[in-house]
């Protein structure tokens, strides 16, 4: 084991940050609202400025709400100054009922509880991303000397399904720089964010976790041997994280995606909704009547076989096989290629194993072979290799199903392809091959 689970050294020792379960929204909300709030009338009421990171996107949205509806609870408002982590994707714009980190700060100025010149970096040019990054760069490297602080006070930071937080991806490029903002080019769009040198060096970090899907990026966050070059675990690389770091967790992060069955008539469509997009796409269907075309596929391809079966023609091919086996060996790969061909022309993978399973019974028996060889081949070949063949009963099933053709996976499927092969070589060789 101490092979597979790499040493800890005594100055890496784990240590997690401090979690807080919600078991409502609500709560989650409030446990996040009032820590910011207690956080900021601890710091302001020493005559220091509170400088606060907003993040983006839904998952602080009600904290946000909570915050503003409880601002007055903050003892120096004038002292607070904010700014985003990152700057706003495309798919974060234009978000219907959500206090996102632009809509909390203009609903904090339109109120009057805060003034334009609170916004850190407000000033500068936002059109080109490259003298805006530069700018930031410059006026916050300022602001934080005359404060003397290293990092922000306060920072939201969320995570992607991905593990994306703020800007940071993965295996961000941004891991590289010292700088206190970078633009990266990580994802579909350049974005700007501010570095994972920079806010390790935050004095309190509120990690939001959210919904269902996050799952994964919440387990690399506690993961012991996560890497400090990756996104979220960096995170927990901060020096006295326990105290630094809060990670809330919502009444939804922990559990499985909920499922939603819609039907629209009897015989129609069926949508089964799901909390995570990249499911949605593939428990969407058509109900009974989207399944109709593989249906009568099937339909043809039994009446097609079991015309061929009853006719006798199935018969004479096989016979033709059985000429070529002139050995035990020969008499398992006459039936391993028997039963292929049977998957290609009668498209079926019941008439494959059936079939050639009659017709080569009393051969098996004539040479003194268990059944269990006989048995063996048409698993290994009737039964495995019928997803291979698009026209396959099996086959099309696969592609109404997944949407992707025989085709596409065969490569992929190497036990599929592979088994004939290794019962072949097994013939050949004389291993395993019991009789009767």
């Amino acid at each position: 084991m101490a092979k597979i689970i790499p040493a800890l050294k005594e100055s890496l020792r784990y240590v997690a940050p401090t979690t807080i379960y919600c078991k409502s929204k609500e709560e989650f909300d409030q446990e996040i609202g009032s820590d910011f709030i207690r956080n900021a009338n601890q710091v302001t009421e020493n005559n220091e400025e509170f400088l606060v990171g907003l993040s983006h996107g839904q998952s602080p949205s009600g904290a946000y709400t909570y915050i503003l509806a409880h601002y007055d609870e903050i003892l120096h408002p004038e002292r607070i100054h904010y700014t985003c982590i990152n700057s706003r994707l495309k798919r974060q714009r234009g978000l219907i009922d959500v206090m996102d980190a632009i809509s909390f700060l203009k609903a904090l100025i339109a109120t009057n509880k805060i003034n334009k010149d609170q916004i850190l970096g407000r000033s500068l040019d936002r059109e080109n991303i490259e003298a805006y990054k530069d700018g930031l760069n410059t006026s916050l490297a300022e602001s934080l000397n005359n404060l003397n602080k290293k990092g922000l006070d306060y920072v939201f930071l969320a995570s992607t399904t991905t593990g994306q937080v703020a800007g940071i991806t993965k295996n961000s490029t941004a891991f590289k720089s010292k700088d206190l903002v970078v633009i990266v080019k990580d994802t579909a769009e350049p974005e700007l964010t501010y570095t994972p040198d920079f806010l390790k060096k935050s004095a309190r970090i509120a990690f939001l976790a959210t919904k269902s899907e996050k799952r994964m990026p919440l387990a690399w966050l506690y993961y012991r041997w996560g890497k400090e070059n990756e996104s979220p675990n960096f995170l927990r690389f901060i020096d006295d994280v326990k105290s630094r770091m809060t990670v809330f967790i919502d009444d939804q992060a922990l559990t499985w995606p909920q499922v939603k069955l819609k039907r629209a008539s009897k015989f129609g469509d069926t949508h089964i909704t799901m909390a995570n997009p990249l499911l949605d796409d593939l428990m969407q269907s058509g109900g009974m009547s989207g399944m109709l075309g593989t249906i009568w596929l099937i339909i043809c391809a039994l009446t097609f076989g079991g015309t061929l079966a009853a006719s006798g023609f199935l018969e004479v091919i096989t016979q033709l096989f059985l000429r070529m086996a002139h050995s035990s060996a020969g008499l398992i790969i006459a039936t391993l290629v028997t039963c292929g061909f049977f998957n290609a022309t009668a498209a079926d993978q019941y008439l494959a194993i059936v079939v050639p399973g009659r017709m080569f019974r009393k051969a098996f028996e004539d040479r003194g072979l268990a059944p269990e060889n006989l048995s063996r081949a048409l698993e290994d070949s009737g039964t495995v290799t019928s997803v291979l063949v698009p026209w396959n009963t099996c086959g099309a099933y696969q592609y109404a199903t997944l949407h992707v053709s025989a085709a596409d996976y065969a490569i992929y499927a190497i036990f599929n392809w592979l088994s004939p092969l290794i019962n072949a070589t097994w013939a050949l060789i004389g291993f395993r091959i019991r009789k009767a």
